[in-house]
């Protein structure tokens, strides 16, 4: 479910494509598993990810995707790298 601040911009523009800065949590358990979500019938495994919110750090968004979309909580979080172009684009099922 997109944010209200997301549902805003897309009353505004519709379906255009939208630079929005997002964060994905690389979680490993103490054997090395890498931590996966089931997104639905329609999308693919992925990472805990999701978009960052206005006046929000990636590291505070890391941490708040990861506890609304696995129920973990997250004690510290390390921004790795920063990715962009168009191998990094992400279409929605609905179009967006």
């Amino acid at each position: 479910m997109p944010s209200a601040y997301i549902r805003e911009i897309r009353g505004l523009i519709g379906h255009r494509r939208l630079l929005l800065p997002c964060v994905g949590a690389i979680i490993r358990d103490q054997e090395g598993r890498l931590l996966l979500q089931e997104k639905g019938a329609d999308e693919p495994w992925s990472l805990p990810a999701g978009g960052i919110e206005p006046g929000e750090s990636p590291e505070e968004a890391v941490k708040r995707e990861v506890h609304e979309e696995t129920g973990l909580t997250v004690t510290s979080a390390v921004l790795l790298d920063v990715f962009s172009g168009k191998a990094f684009r992400y279409t929605y099922p609905n179009g967006d």
